[in-house]
């Protein structure tokens, strides 16, 4: 199980934030983070919930995540490779910010021997992500624009 405490801290002053239930939250401003479905949202914030997003090429993201590495699939295995030499050097059981998870497509393949604190903007892309892992209890869902990430420096 993950200890959220020990990576997260408020984006805004770099304070702690401390769990109370499905809620974290700053003591010394008025930040918090919120739990729905196993993801964290920032409290107040605004996030994509559509099951439909268009992108610059006109591909949605309901056709990536429905057809299998639909967007890369010629690309999966050199990334794959590219990944576990990266992996080689990282400390067996250390945490790795996944910004841009989208679908989870590689997320699998760094919770092997690693936490992983999933960062996307879409929250039906982090739902997707959760329900299609095997190892959820070293998954952190974070649901939120990379330029507020909650995380310690």
């Amino acid at each position: 199980m993950i200890n959220a405490e020990t990576f997260l801290a408020c984006p805004k002053c770099g304070s702690d934030l401390k769990t109370s239930k499905s809620r974290m939250s700053c003591h010394q401003c008025d930040y918090a983070l919120v739990q729905k479905n196993n993801i964290w949202f920032p409290e107040n914030s605004k996030t994509a919930t559509d099951d439909c997003f268009t992108s610059f090429e006109g591909t949605t993201l309901r056709e990536r995540a429905q057809a299998d590495l639909s967007s890369s699939r010629f690309e999966y295995a050199s990334y794959v490779k590219i990944i576990q030499k990266a992996l080689a050097v990282c400390n067996k059981g250390g945490v790795i910010l996944e910004l841009g998870a989208g679908d989870g497509r590689f997320t699998e393949l760094l919770l092997e021997k690693h936490t992983v604190i999933a960062n996307e903007i879409n929250a039906s892309a982090l739902l997707r992500l959760r329900d299609s892992v095997s190892n959820p209890e070293n998954l952190f869902c974070l649901c939120c624009s990379f330029d507020e990430l909650p995380v310690r420096k």
